[in-house]
């Protein structure tokens, strides 16, 4: 990153995030013509000239986190393991929408699809924590005469505890680099206190938390869709033609080159892409099936949802 205008005032600030899932700002930073690689994942950056703003933007990158120290004791032939996962699409709309894609899983990758299953709560939070933890949060019935399937409250339930069932830490602890990677996160580390060790070592969630606040036409396009509302979720940022399931496949794959020689787990929930106008996955087809013949060699588990 660099300043190209001499006459321009240039600054960047690092975006992280702590433990309680808020936003923590760091201190802005200038820089000149000469380039600087700022040390996190999520960057702000601003210039002015004249006392009038000339750029500003938000980026994101893969900050190589230092080795393990000591290292962890590694086994041979830990797989990598790459969970994708389509907010709001089931199994037949997606083999309707994305048939190359579908094809090349199946016929390429040896991919499994399993036609029957479905989702085992209400909406988005819940089952992520069935599918990251095991933990059933909402309350269900089996059968009138029966008794409830026993549940558990979600404010109590710590990712990062020693206990934990949460599939990062469980992975971090055999020595993975653990990366979570949702546009429209469900927060399920929320409960994190901060005497807990981190349970992942990136997360686009500052990225895409501040950019929906920062540039709200990022993300809420005022416009009457097929649903009937006057406003509705895009994944497409239509002022700058930007799409946001290729921001995360760039944060997949720079993720991937940062950590070549260890193993690695990703989380990606594309919560946008088709929540509010199911239609929308039409037309992209195409960039997943790219996506997944770019990495052809890395791809080894892959988690289609409702």
């Amino acid at each position: 990153m660099a300043r190209i205008n001499d006459d321009e005032d240039c600054q960047y600030r690092c975006i992280l995030t702590e433990k309680n899932n808020s936003l923590l700002f760091q201190p802005w930073i200038s820089f000149n013509a000469s380039t600087v690689r700022p040390e996190c994942d999520t960057i702000e950056v601003k210039c002015t000239e004249n006392d009038k703003t000339t750029y500003e933007f938000l980026h994101q990158q893969i900050f190589r986190r230092q080795p393990y120290n000591p290292p962890p004791q590694q086994t041979p032939g830990k797989p990598n393991v790459h969970v994708i996962l389509l907010d709001a699409v089931s199994m037949p709309h997606f083999l309707r929408a994305m048939p190359n894609t579908a094809h090349f899983l199946k016929n390429d990758l040896g991919a499994h699809f399993f036609k029957y299953h479905n989702k085992a709560a209400y909406n988005s939070e819940p089952n992520a924590f069935i599918l990251y933890m095991n933990k059933l949060t909402q309350k269900l019935f089996t059968d009138p005469t029966e008794a409830n399937i026993p549940y558990e409250n979600v404010e109590y339930l710590d990712a990062c505890a020693d206990n934990s069932t949460y599939i990062g830490k469980l992975y971090k602890d055999q020595g993975y680099r653990v990366m979570i990677n949702e546009d429209w996160s469900v927060q399920i580390n929320r409960n994190c206190i901060s005497t807990d060790g981190d349970v992942f070592d990136h997360s686009s969630f500052p990225y895409w938390t501040y950019k929906n606040e920062k540039f709200p036409s990022s993300f809420i396009v005022k416009s009457t869709n097929l649903t009937g509302r006057d406003f509705y979720h895009s994944n497409r940022w239509r002022k700058y033609c930007h799409d946001r399931h290729l921001i995360m496949f760039d944060y997949i794959k720079e993720f991937v080159k940062s950590y070549n020689n260890e193993p690695k787990l990703s989380m990606t929930w594309m919560r946008v892409l088709a929540h509010d106008n199911r239609r929308d996955i039409f037309q992209y087809d195409d960039d997943f099936l790219r996506f997944f013949q770019e990495f052809k060699n890395e791809v080894r588990l892959i988690q289609w949802g409702t």
